[in-house]
């Protein structure tokens, strides 16, 4: 049976404490003491170095720092239990209670920050679950080497590039890490638009994803340039042109860029708040 569920106060500057432990289940049956913040915000899984506690990151222990945090103890440490098979310490299982928490907090993806040796388990969780893993940020100890065996990895599993400086992280958080949310926020307006039409319920919602998914494979595949692709699909004086027209009218594209402006500074915000608290 799983420990009661507590938050334990914490000396943190600005109060807002938050921190809570929890135990989960390994597949192996390992019993790990998980821990979070309980914040408001998008959820980051911390791989943490070796031995190390919630403790090492008093910015992060705040339920107004911006970002939900997901971790775990390592076993046979802070209150995680020492494997039945005593060799089980290996980045091997590090992954599969990387997966146990994810699974425990009901997240199927999410960044992944690794620390110490934990770059080792975030990168490994990136080769053998790419489809948990929408970013990797590695703290520490990756030095030339390192990177172009992460490249080697990454070009494996998926696309990938490197972000030149810290800085451009809120940019990436504004583009990639809310970018799902623009696109169900279009994929929403296009059902709308099927449903005030006259379409069913069902119909809607799968005209509005095959639209979407077969312009992404589109895209994809043809390595166009999207304005050229938009231009070849519009006929002039034609539908689409009309709706374009008035898209235009309505300034949707400069929206969507402003969004992604204030989202950028909203992160930039975040972190100035946890550079303060640190």
């Amino acid at each position: 049976m799983a420990a009661p569920r507590r938050v334990v106060p914490l000396p943190v500057p600005g109060g807002h404490e938050s921190l809570r432990f929890y135990d989960v289940k390994s597949a192996d049956g390992t019993r790990l003491r998980a821990w979070t913040n309980d914040a408001d915000g998008p959820t980051v899984l911390l791989c943490n170095g070796l031995g190390t506690n919630p403790y090492a990151w008093p910015a992060l222990l705040r339920s107004d720092c911006g970002v939900r945090v997901i971790s775990w103890n390592h076993r046979g440490v802070g209150g995680s239990e020492r494997p039945a098979d005593r060799s089980r310490v290996d980045v091997t299982a590090g992954v599969e209670d990387a997966i146990a928490v994810l699974d425990d907090a009901e997240v199927e993806s999410c960044p992944v920050l690794g620390w110490s040796i934990g770059v080792n388990t975030a990168f490994e969780l990136a080769v053998e679950h790419g489809e948990r893993v929408t970013g990797l940020f590695a703290l520490g100890a990756v030095d030339t080497v390192a990177r172009q065996l992460t490249e080697e990895i990454m070009s494996a599993i998926g696309s990938w590039f490197w972000v030149p400086a810290e800085p451009m992280m809120d940019a990436v958080t504004a583009v990639s890490g809310s970018g799902p949310a623009y696109v169900f926020y279009f994929l929403e307006a296009l059902e709308s638009g099927a449903l005030q039409a006259g379409f069913d319920a069902r119909s809607a919602r799968q005209m509005a994803l095959d639209t979407v998914l077969g312009a992404a494979r589109l895209a994809a595949d043809g390595g166009e340039p999207f304005a050229v692709l938009r231009q070849r699909v519009t006929s002039k004086g034609g539908t689409t042109e009309a709706a374009l027209n008035v898209m235009n009218a309505c300034a949707v594209g400069e929206g969507i860029v402003n969004g992604m402006q204030a989202a950028e500074a909203r992160g930039r915000e975040l972190g100035e708040l946890l550079g303060r608290d640190s």
